[in-house]
């Protein structure tokens, strides 16, 4: 292998930063649906170039202000050292494939419950170290992944296994400080210990009980809250509350309630949100995966490649796991190994029928979809009677449920036209937390179904390359 070169990394202003990413914008072949999937990366260097950038030596990365180019190529890259991404690697592993493992810095639940089955998985990852980095898009030179002192590079495949995170409930209040989603609620008891008196956790699906539990192990008086027939399992130490809605919170300085549609008020220190999750999918969908809404999990996810789908159509980019909406263990797990055949097979590891049996091992997982998804009478996004209280759909961008309300008022009746209208999804998320609600909640306001409302388009790169990066980086490896 070729010795990494090394470059340097430079701080520019926030105006060089958006004047860099406008021109990667205009790079892209349109700005009114699906860009150019690949981005040159000669395109931020011609920029720098454009723009006169003078930029000095900052303390982005590390000490010594150098950054090594590595290309990795030799390698299967696999994004996240959760779940999903551990079952990947592993297969992999078994088919041997060398692997690199990127540790986005983001736990799922999975990680941080360490719960049963899914706890021995992790602890497969015994042999693999993950580098700490995260995945900055797909340019012509191959899949870019930045970590603390490495850009790395590769045009071999790649396994995207970024998880998801709980998203925020959405009601009346919903900024009051102790409204948690159940990523950072585990994390704060678990690693940071804090231990609330009380708890509500409002939830459904798979996942909930077993964050109710989970803390009501830890002797926090915890109650879940959920939709009558919601649940599938019901907790077994944690109190579970049925209801028909949450009317808000309350709270003067921080939450200290929250409010049930027949007024009931349930006391609490820190409410925790698990009403399913949001899957990590912005670089799916940018790969050229469509999304697909499925109504019972009342969520988008990326459309499942068959057996014979050439991954180098999609850019040799393959999802698993929670990154394409499967919160269920079996799901995760059958998801994983099937992104590895795919993979395995495109390198002639293994063979079709190899990879038709991993297919229908995670058909087969899928069809327990009703099991853990069930069908309501509401979706988990609790509207208020109100539609102009505080209740927040881009915590980026600042937008409540009144503006999303407002636009599609005034004319404004398509994602693409409301993310125009309002700004949403356009902050550092790209819509990962608040596309998906928005869909939902403009189909519960016109009546029309949300998959055809869908979603608006990502762009590539997932994260906005910055020229501090990339201005000195070579263009050829």
């Amino acid at each position: 292998m070729e010795s990494p070169e090394t470059v340097r990394i430079y701080e520019v202003t926030g105006l060089t930063r958006l004047m860099s990413s406008l021109w990667v914008l205009a790079a892209s072949e349109s700005l009114h649906g699906w860009p150019a999937r690949r981005i040159p990366l000669s395109s931020t260097l011609l920029a720098t170039s454009v723009l006169g950038l003078e930029p000095y030596v900052g303390s982005v990365s590390n000490d010594s202000g150098e950054l090594r180019v590595e290309t990795v190529s030799d390698r299967v890259v696999v994004v996240g050292s959760s779940l999903g991404g551990v079952v990947a690697a592993n297969e992999l592993r078994r088919a041997g494939i060398r692997v690199l493992v990127i540790s986005n810095g983001v736990r799922d639940v999975y990680g941080l419950l360490g719960l049963g089955e899914e706890g021995e998985y992790l602890k497969q990852l015994a042999g693999i170290e993950p580098v700490d980095g995260y995945y900055v898009g797909l340019y012509d030179e191959g899949h870019a992944f930045v970590a603390s002192d490495t850009l790395y590079v590769t045009r071999g495949p790649v396994v995207y296994a970024a998880g998801a995170e709980q998203p925020p409930p959405i009601a009346l209040n919903n900024d009051l400080p102790g409204i948690v989603s159940a990523n950072y609620g585990a994390e704060i008891v678990a690693e940071l210990g804090y231990r609330p008196r009380r708890v509500v956790v409002l939830g459904y699906g798979y996942l909930a009980p077993r964050v109710a539990d989970w803390l009501a192990s830890r002797g926090v008086e915890t109650r879940l809250v959920a939709l009558k027939g919601a649940v599938p399992e019901k907790p077994e130490k944690a109190e579970l509350v049925e209801t028909r809605g949450v009317k808000g919170f309350a709270g003067e300085n921080r939450v200290e309630a929250v409010v049930l549609e027949d007024g009931e008020r349930l006391e609490a220190d820190m409410v925790v949100s698990a009403l399913g999750i949001y899957p990590d999918s912005p670089p799916v969908y940018a790969a050229g995966y469509p999304p697909i809404y499925v109504g019972d999990c009342y969520r988008f996810v990326p459309e499942l490649p068959g057996p014979g789908t050439d991954i180098a159509e999609r850019g040799y980019l393959v999802a698993a796991g929670m990154a394409i909406g499967y919160e269920w263990l079996d799901a995760v797990i059958a998801s994983a190994r099937y992104a590895a055949a795919l993979v395995a097979y495109s390198m002639k590891r293994i063979g079709e029928g190899d990879v038709e049996h991993f297919y229908s091992e995670l058909r087969e997982a899928l069809g327990k979809r009703a099991k853990y998804c069930p069908r309501v009478s509401r979706p988990p996004i609790w509207l208020s009677g109100e539609i102009s209280g505080l209740q927040f759909i881009d915590l980026d961008e600042d937008l409540v449920l009144y503006h999303v309300y407002s636009a599609w008022s005034k004319g404004y009746r398509t994602m693409e036209t409301l993310k125009r209208a309002t700004g949403l999804g356009t902050g550092s998320d790209q819509g990962r937390f608040s596309a998906a609600s928005s869909a939902i909640i403009l189909s519960a306001i016109s009546g029309i179904d949300a998959s055809e409302i869908g979603l608006f388009r990502p762009r590539p790169p997932y994260f906005a390359p910055e020229a501090s990066l990339l201005a000195r980086a070579p263009t050829e490896w």
